[in-house]
Parts: C-alpha cells; structure tokens; sequence
C-alpha cells in the first residue's frame, strides 16, 4: 500500500494552521478554548497567543516533562516550541485553581471543546462534547489538535471494524474516500 501524498500535504497544512493558533479565554475562567485569533471575539473573552489551552510547562505535573528542551527552543524560555512539538502534558483539574494570573489563564481555565471526528468521512471539527454527541461523532477528550493523523486513523478503523461487523466482506472490498484530505478542519 503506498502513501497519500495529497493527505500528507493537507496535515502539514493543517499543522501549520493550527500552530498559528491561540487560546480563547473567557474571562471567568470557566471555559477556553483553541482557535484563530479571529475567532475569539467575545467581548468577555481574552486571545492568548502562541498558548495552548490547558497545555504549558508550568501546568505540566509530570517530572519527565519539566525539561525546558521539550517547552522552548532556547534555555532562557524566549521562543516557546510550535504546538505541533510540545508533549502532551495537560493541567490535571484539580491544579487549575492555581493559575490565576493573567499570564497563566491558559492553564486555569477549564477546555470546553476539544476534535470531534464526525460521519463515515472523518470530518474533525472544535466542538464540546454536548455538541460531539449529538452530531453522534466521536469525542477526543485528552486531544487539543485537529493535526494529529492518529486522530482520523483511530476514528477511521472504529468505522471499519463497525461496517464489518455489520456486513461480514472482506476488507480488502471496503475502502473509504480520502476526506481526511479536504477542509482546513478534517483529521
């Protein structure tokens, strides 16, 4: 089997989209949320940019991913990694509480949409779990990015194994479109 190369071209697109991105911020706290600048409109909202929500150092309670290589790219914590780089290290809940300077609300507020992968095609969309569910799709609940493969591969082999369960043909007689290539919000 050979590889895609326009669904290749499409995630390093995506990448480079959504490591452009920020966090939105609602002022109480009670919600953030990853997105464009220009989608965080709000007037009782805050953009943080270059800040993944929920996502930072200084959150990250896990002592294998204190090392500032895995945060920044230089030790004197100037230019943070791209989004696609950090490691997966989320602010636990009950840590939240104390993140509550300006400069750190990306980590105190609470992620209220995360990817969402959606239909038999894989559409991947920020969503909150409430809307996730209606739209009977599936929910990543530890995901921040829509960037990940991994994200429409997973989602995409549910989808297989449930067809197959459904109607018993070979799997080499299923195939799916290749709708993880079209959209800036597709896995």
């Amino acid at each position: 089997m050979r590889k895609d190369k326009a669904y290749f071209e499409k995630i390093a697109e995506d990448v480079v989209t959504e490591d452009g991105t920020g966090c939105c911020v609602r002022t109480d706290l009670n919600a953030c949320w990853q997105t464009m600048k220009s989608d965080c409109t709000s007037s009782f909202a805050n953009f943080k940019e270059n800040a993944v929500c929920g996502l930072g150092m200084k959150g990250c309670s896990d002592p294998a991913y204190n090392n500032v290589s895995l945060w920044y790219t230089d030790e004197e914590k100037t230019t943070p990694r791209k989004h696609s780089e950090l490691p997966n290290c989320p602010v636990q809940p009950n840590d939240r509480s104390k993140f509550t300077d300006e400069a750190d609300q990306n980590l105190g507020c609470e992620v209220s949409a995360r990817p969402c992968c959606i239909g038999l095609q894989g559409e991947c969309v920020i969503i909150s779990q409430e809307e996730c569910e209606f739209r009977k799709g599936f929910f990543h609940d530890n995901a921040t990015f829509m960037f990940s493969s991994k994200l429409c591969n997973r989602y995409m082999r549910v989808i297989r194994f449930s067809v197959l369960m459904m109607f018993p043909i070979s799997s080499t007689e299923l195939s799916f479109p290749p709708s993880c290539t079209q959209g800036l919000y597709t896995c």
